[in-house]
Formats: C-alpha cells, structure tokens, sequence
C-alpha cells in the first residue's frame, strides 16, 4: 500500500488561486441574480463550481478522510 505524505497546500499561488476562484464566484453569483432566466443558470452553474474549485483542498481532505 502506497502511503501519501500529506502536503501543505500554503504557498503563495495557491492562495492566489483560491481567491481568485472565490472572488469570480461571488462576481459570477451577482451577474446571475441580475441576468434573464437562462442566461442566469448558466452563470450559476459556472459559480457553484468556481466555489468548488476554491475549495478544492477542503474537497479533497474530506474525500481522502472519506475513502480511509
């Protein structure tokens, strides 16, 4: 069995890269509540999953808690 040596997700551009996908996500979300039906899942859509992807390391720590 293969053991993974926990990574510290801390570095500069990761922080970066989180909130950049969060601050898109808020900015998306706002566009969403002000845009016509169709037009407005779509950019919810696109928020939920730059949500997501700011949460990323949050995701993954409880997936890897999950599968053990």
């Amino acid at each position: 069995m293969l053991r993974q040596s926990r990574q510290k997700h801390s570095s500069v551009g990761e922080m970066i890269s989180t909130i950049c996908f969060a601050g898109v996500s808020l900015w998306l979300l706002s566009a969403a509540a002000e845009a016509p039906m169709p037009k407005a899942v779509v950019l919810g859509v696109c928020s939920v999953f730059c949500m997501a992807a700011a949460a990323r390391f949050l995701i993954a720590r409880a997936v890897n808690r999950f599968l053990k």
